[in-house]
């Protein structure tokens, strides 16, 4: 019995340091495993939200990129700068700077020295002389840029765009505080770091390292895990560093201990069969329980994903429509005068003959009376027609594309711009066979509104203007071409004709927006715009092409 307790207390000893050793490994293995899994979070995160703050960094200096060039580009400026009228150019960089919401404006010679400069902390941070990177990227009509930190410890960008007249006057410089992007990072619960080409730490949250060489594998190696984007315009680098979560660090000796202990269970053979069955039905349960759960967690995370996506497309469509309408009001404010003469002339009229009819009653001139109330009524007739169709145009569309004649659509627009062309003495021409487009007719409207409202503009100066709107088929659907024979669209620049603000108008005659309005709803349409010089150099044409066409008989 001796030997009996004694081999049993053996084996049982064998068998607590085998399942001992066993549990170690197994432990080991499991801590492993999630420390991987740790490490892949905290790899996806940082590279998340370095793709958001790029996103943030990129949107805050689009907002500044264009204005130096706009600026620039204004004849009042040149004027200025040729003339040294400084005080005229310190008020307007003073309404530029605090306007345009930029750090700091600058206005600078032909040599590179400063003229005017307005900042928001009282002309404490001025730049003399612009950096040489920017200087040579102006005198060769570029756009300059480059960064800095001033005295002060802010982090700045530069934008600069050459001032020209007959030859390189200067420069229109706009200065943006980055500080205000490294404000947003301290809510981060990581570092966020921004280093320069020469390796220099230029924006972060990170105060002990502001200004310095940044190396991450020292500061960063255990613990860690760091993702890098690189700003190829700017040669800069965006770090993004996340710490290892092992915040649940206890489950794998949690894990470990249970592992230990179904292997002790099996190895002592206590548990009956039953037992035994049980509990791995349970198992079984807990890990159906815990799958459905991942998959209603993250089915909850996709139907919120799609709700976020479908809110976004609903504003973006209401954002669009919303300037397509402010497009439409715009053009009718520009036809208010026009349409104010053509109410007022058969208004003038109906009274007059109203009053002649009340004159010729008490006469008895009964046949008098009649012509003239008949021609009442024509104006009456005359005035209600545009009438509706101002208030067909001005009416929100409902962006649902449908099949649409074009010369309906064509002569509402040649009726909002009647006036116009009697004032201009225009002849207006709509030509080509009947034709059913897949379009809206009120965005329509509002293309051919804005074609043949640039037409009239363009044909202002010329002897003998005249525009025609003409319609024809070709091999992929088809084509309406707008031409006059005004003075034409300079090469240089149809490329920009369809970008926002881009125009060719005298200043203070337009924004620059029709054209690339046309343009986005000939892409709702599924359609085309383009710009071509007309015959022999004289004039413009621009061709909408529609794919989906149809004859006007078909149903």
């Amino acid at each position: 019995m001796a030997k009996s307790l004694q081999a049993l207390t053996f084996r049982r000893r064998l068998a607590f340091e085998m399942l001992f050793i066993l549990t170690l490994v197994l432990s080991a293995a499991a801590w492993l495993y999630d420390w991987e899994r740790a490490s892949d979070r905290a790899r996806a995160s940082a590279a998340t939200d370095a793709e958001v703050q790029v996103l943030a960094l990129n949107a805050l200096l689009d907002r500044y990129r264009s204005l130096p060039r706009l600026w620039a580009e204004d004849t009042q400026t040149t004027n200025w700068v040729r003339r040294g009228n400084l005080y005229a150019l310190k008020q307007k960089a003073t309404d530029w700077t605090y306007l345009s919401g930029a750090y700091a404006t600058g206005v600078y010679n032909a040599d590179g020295e400063s003229l005017v400069w307005v900042d928001r902390e009282s002309g404490r941070g001025r730049i003399q002389l612009l950096p040489d990177q920017i200087s040579r990227a102006v005198r060769q009509g570029s756009l300059g840029r480059g960064s800095l930190i001033d005295a002060a410890g802010r982090p700045l960008y530069l934008f600069a765009a050459p001032v020209r007249g007959a030859a390189y006057l200067g420069a229109i410089l706009v200065v943006v505080d980055l500080s205000q992007l490294e404000q947003q990072w301290v809510i981060a619960n990581h570092p966020l770091v921004l280093v320069d080409q020469l390796g220099d730490v230029i924006v972060t949250n990170v105060e002990a390292i502001k200004g310095q060489p940044f190396a991450a594998a020292s500061r960063y190696d255990r613990g860690w895990v760091t993702h890098q984007v690189r700003l190829p315009v700017m040669g800069w680098t965006l770090w993004s560093i996340e710490r290892i979560d092992m915040g649940r660090g206890w489950v794998v000796p949690a894990m470990g201990a249970l592992v230990g202990l179904v292997l002790w269970l099996t190895l002592a053979r206590v548990f009956r069969r039953q037992i035994q069955s049980v509990q791995q039905e349970r198992l079984q349960k807990s890990v159906s329980l815990r799958l459905e759960r991942q998959v209603s967690l993250r089915t909850r995370d996709l139907r919120l994903e799609i709700e976020e996506r479908q809110q976004a497309q609903r504003k973006l469509e209401a954002a669009q429509a919303e300037r397509e309408q402010t497009a439409k009001l715009a053009a009718i404010g520009q036809l208010s005068t026009t349409l104010s003469h053509e109410y007022n002339q058969p208004i003038a009229t109906v009274r007059t003959y109203a009053q002649n009819a009340q004159k010729l009653l008490a006469m008895g001139k009964h046949d008098t009376v009649a012509d003239n109330l008949g021609f009442i009524v024509e104006q009456t007739e005359r005035m209600s027609m545009l009438s509706k169709t101002l208030l067909g145009f001005a009416r929100r569309s409902d962006s649902q594309l449908s099949w649409v004649d074009w010369q309906v659509s064509a002569r509402e627009a040649s009726i909002l711009l009647l006036p116009r062309c009697r004032i201009q003495q225009v002849e207006l021409q709509i030509l080509g066979p009947p034709a059913r487009l897949k379009a809206d007719s009120i965005a329509l409207t509002q293309v051919l509104l804005n074609l043949l409202s640039n037409a009239l503009d363009a044909v202002r100066d010329t002897d003998a203007p005249q525009i025609a709107l003409t319609g024809q088929w070709t091999e992929g659907g088809f084509q309406l071409r707008c031409s006059d024979n005004g003075p034409g669209v300079a090469d240089a620049v149809k490329d920009q004709l369809f970008e926002p603000f881009a125009t060719t108008k005298p200043q203070g005659s337009g924004l620059g927006l029709g054209l690339s309005l046309v343009h986005d709803l000939m892409q709702r349409f599924d359609g085309q715009v383009q710009a071509i010089g007309g015959p022999n150099g004289s004039g413009a044409i621009f061709i909408l092409t529609f794919n989906h066409a149809q004859p006007a008989s078909e149903p």
